[in-house]
C-alpha cells in the first residue's frame, strides 16, 4: 500500500469511527460504510461532498450537515491564522495563504486576490469554478471588482486537485490574456500561482512567460513589483 492508499484508507477509518457516534444510525456502521466506499471511491471525495449527496449515501440529515461542516470549518480556521488584512507583499507570503483557499477542495477554483499599494489584502474573489480538469476565467468579472474595490495590484490562483504542478497550456494563455486585461486598468498583476496539496508554483518564476514581457505589462517601477520578486515557495 502506497502512502495515498494509506491517506485513504486512515481517512475512511476515521468517517467510520465518526459514523459509530451517529446522531441517529439509519443502517449499521458497516453497511454504512459500504455504502459510502461504493459512492465514494476516495475518502477525499466524500468528505467534500454535498449535503444532498452524503443523504444519498444513506446519512441522516444531522449527520450529513455535520459532515459537509468539516472542510468549510477547517478552511476558516486556516485563513483566520493570517488575521483580517495580511500583508500578502511577497510570493512566500502569498503561497502560504493560497494554501488555506484550498484545503479539502478537490474541483479547481479561481481566485483574484486584491491587494491595497502596501500589500494588505482587500479581498479575495472566486472569479470561477470547474471541473477536476479545467476551471473556467471570467476576466469580466475580475476586471470589475477590481475598480470596484480601487485595487492596487491583483494575483490570480487556481487549484490543479490531481496534483500535477506543471502549468497547462491553457494556464499559460489565461496568464497572457489576465496581464494584457489588467494593463488597461494599471492594476499590475503580481503573479499566477497554482496550488497542488501542500506545493505551490509561481507561472511568473517558471519561466513559462517571458520576464521580460511580464515585467513590460505591469509597470516595474511600482512598489509592490519590486517587492514580489521572492523565492522562498513555501513548499
Amino acid at each position: 500500500m502506497n502512502a495515498q492508499e494509506m491517506l485513504n484508507e486512515g481517512l475512511y477509518d476515521s468517517v467510520e469511527d465518526a459514523l459509530s457516534h451517529a446522531i441517529i444510525k439509519k443502517l449499521p456502521p458497516e453497511e454504512q460504510m459500504r455504502r459510502i466506499r461504493f459512492r465514494y471511491p476516495s475518502s477525499a471525495f466524500f468528505i467534500e461532498s454535498n449535503e444532498y449527496m452524503l443523504r444519498q449515501a444513506g446519512l441522516g440529515n444531522a449527520d450529513a450537515f455535520y459532515f459537509w461542516m468539516i472542510p468549510g470549518l477547517a478552511r476558516c480556521v486556516a485563513q483566520e491564522s493570517f488575521g483580517e488584512k495580511p500583508r500578502l507583499n511577497t510570493l512566500s507570503r502569498m503561497a502560504a495563504y493560497l494554501k488555506s483557499l484550498y484545503l479539502g477542495v478537490h474541483v479547481e477554483y479561481f481566485y483574484a486576490v486584491l491587494l491595497d499599494a502596501r500589500g494588505i489584502l482587500i479581498k479575495t474573489v472566486l472569479v470561477g469554478r470547474g471541473t477536476v480538469n479545467a476551471a473556467p476565467f471570467d476576466m469580466g468579472k475580475m476586471l470589475s471588482t477590481l475598480v470596484e474595490h480601487n485595487a492596487k495590484a491583483v494575483v490570480l490562483c487556481h487549484n490543479h486537485p490531481g496534483g500535477t504542478l506543471k502549468p497547462s497550456p491553457e494556464d499559460i494563455q489565461c496568464t497572457l490574456r489576465a496581464l494584457a486585461a489588467t494593463a488597461t486598468i494599471s492594476v499590475p498583476l503580481l503573479d499566477h500561482i497554482i496550488i497542488a496539496g501542500e506545493s505551490a508554483v509561481s507561472l511568473r518564476e517558471s519561466g513559462c512567460i517571458q520576464p521580460g514581457l511580464w515585467v513590460m505589462m505591469q509597470g516595474p517601477r511600482k512598489k509592490l513589483v519590486r517587492e514580489w520578486v521572492d523565492m522562498e515557495l513555501l513548499n
